[in-house]
């Protein structure tokens, strides 16, 4: 037998720890990767050869108009519905929320009894047609409107289940198959992702970046199905993402390589101040009222005052994504809300000094949301609306409460109508519909806000009757199935306009949708 000798035993324990090392240093790293990167053949090309085309984004002296509308707005003390809204004003709604389930990753309708359920009082509507989800449909479809239709999915409450389902691939895969399925069964013409936040841990961001890869591959396929893979003359469904306006949140995010993905940036430029903040300030400012300060400005250098206010603001977040990730300012929208967060036992000696101080409670007046005020609640009674040209916020103080409240109002709406066509943005839109003024147009906030704006208008997807011979084709025990029948069969009567296709309706919709689609139109696989 060979006897080793010490030098050589030492070899060996050498190279034994240098390959453990190896093992752990490298293969954890390969699994993270192996989740970081595109596996499908489109997302594996898609960050060096696709950009999505914004052209329809792009209509100079053209604005959108945006609202949220919520599942419980239809419930007391709220009472607001879909026909509630001004659709001679409004150009996108984006419905709030589809949820994640965390233990599947599949989306799911937060509340099915006003989502799909509810009957509907809206004028005219058909019989069958219920929820708020079957109302907004069938307004969009009617000829005196013309908005897109967008699906909500996480929001603030539904934050925990991200990081569980990108955590998976089954989870992944499942949450992306049934977005884009609930997006085609509920007539929505998009999605609008929001996932409150991704961590800087070098996993999460790159996986929002992959959620949108993954979204976008699967609207483009969904596309081709209808429309067929060579057509290029047909509606887009449309991805847009509700984007942080806090600069440290926002800069971890993979904006330049989402971007490609992306439609559409709703930038939240609003709770800049809450309940969380550690003191008093305006919490959907336009401006760093104190940026011109240069007293101030020496101080805070020197540490000689501390200043919540500092950084938080519309403009700032608007620069960060169009100079720092160049974006296209075509394609970013300015967040505006529709109430108000204040302040209690606000330690101040001077009514109009209200900013930058130590305060104890922050009250309210919208049932379930502390420190909230709807803006149909504001200002305060016994209170004068007053109003910060130099931060462009409203407010109003109770002198008695020590109350502070800071909201926007129809003169920061034409502050901000006017920035938005300075900065050449997209538009705008509202957090949420059912906080604004609609029994007095004098203090309408939409109204205010699209007053000197020209609408940017792209049809629903659900206006070309190819989109809705495919649905009737496909979802016969759909949600929609019935509406949409009733909806061809008015069309049927008449020629289809030349904005959808120039095509006439006996070879396009069929008399019986479950039938094969006619000769000439795509076949579209099954789904």
């Amino acid at each position: 037998m060979r006897r080793f000798s010490i030098t050589s035993y030492s070899i060996w324990i050498l190279v034994l720890l240098v390959a453990i090392i190896l093992e752990m240093t490298f293969i954890p790293k390969l699994m993270i990767e192996k989740f970081k990167k595109p596996r499908s053949d489109i997302e594996r090309t898609a960050l060096s050869t696709i950009t999505r085309p914004v052209d329809r984004n792009l209509q100079h002296g053209k604005y959108a108009v945006g609202v949220y509308y919520t599942s419980w707005s239809p419930y007391e003390p709220r009472l607001h519905f879909p026909h509630d809204i001004d659709f001679k004003r409004v150009t996108n709604v984006n419905y709030a929320f589809f949820v994640v389930d965390p233990k599947t990753g599949k989306v799911q309708p937060t509340d099915s009894w006003s989502d799909l359920e509810m009957p509907s009082h809206a004028p005219g509507i058909p019989q069958g047609v219920t929820g708020m989800i079957g109302e907004l449909n069938y307004l969009k479809l009617q000829r005196n409107t013309n908005f897109r239709l967008f699906m909500a999915v996480g929001g603030w409450s539904n934050r925990e289940a991200f990081p569980k389902i990108v955590r998976s691939e089954e989870k992944l895969k499942n949450f992306v198959n049934s977005t884009i399925d609930a997006m085609f069964e509920y007539g929505f013409d998009g999605i609008d992702l929001d996932w409150e936040f991704p961590k800087d841990d070098g996993y999460e961001p790159g996986m929002y970046l992959e959620m949108c890869s993954r979204l976008r591959s699967k609207m483009d396929k969904l596309e081709d199905e209808i429309w067929g893979a060579n057509n290029t003359d047909y509606p887009k469904f449309e991805l847009s993402v509700a984007t942080p306006a806090f600069s440290q949140t926002l800069k971890i995010l993979p904006i330049i390589e989402m971007n490609k993905f992306v439609s559409i940036w709703n930038m939240m430029t609003y709770d800049f101040h809450g309940s969380w903040s550690k003191r008093t300030g305006y919490h959907s400012n336009l401006y760093d009222g104190n940026k011109n300060n240069d007293e101030l400005k020496k101080r805070r250098f020197e540490g000689m005052v501390i200043d919540d206010n500092e950084g938080l603001n519309a403009d700032d977040a608007i620069k960060i994504m169009v100079e720092n990730f160049k974006v296209h300012a075509k394609k970013v929208r300015l967040g505006m809300p529709a109430y108000g967060r204040g302040f209690t036992n606000v330690q101040t000696k001077d009514d109009d000094d209200l900013l930058n101080k130590k305060y104890s409670g922050v009250g309210g007046g919208s049932e379930g949301e502390p420190g909230i005020w709807l803006y149909n609640q504001l200002p305060l009674a016994n209170t004068a609306e007053k109003f910060d040209d130099r931060w462009v916020s409203a407010y109003c103080f109770d002198k008695n409460l020590k109350t502070f409240v800071g909201y926007d109002n129809i003169q920061s709406m034409e502050v901000k109508s006017d920035y938005v066509k300075q900065k050449h943005l997209s538009g705008g839109f509202f957090w949420e519909s059912c906080g604004d003024t609609h029994n007095d147009p004098k203090r309408n906030l939409v109204r205010a806000f699209s007053q000197e704006l020209s609408e940017m208008r792209i049809p629903t997807i659900f206006k070309d009757p190819r989109a809705i011979a495919y649905y009737l084709k496909h979802r016969q025990k759909g949600f929609l199935y019935s509406l949409f029948s009733q909806h061809l069969q008015k069309i049927n009567e008449t020629s289809v306009d030349k904005s959808a296709g120039n095509y006439k309706n006996e070879t396009l919709l069929p008399k019986d949708a479950s039938n094969e689609l006619d000769e000439g139109e795509p076949t579209p696989a099954a789904t």
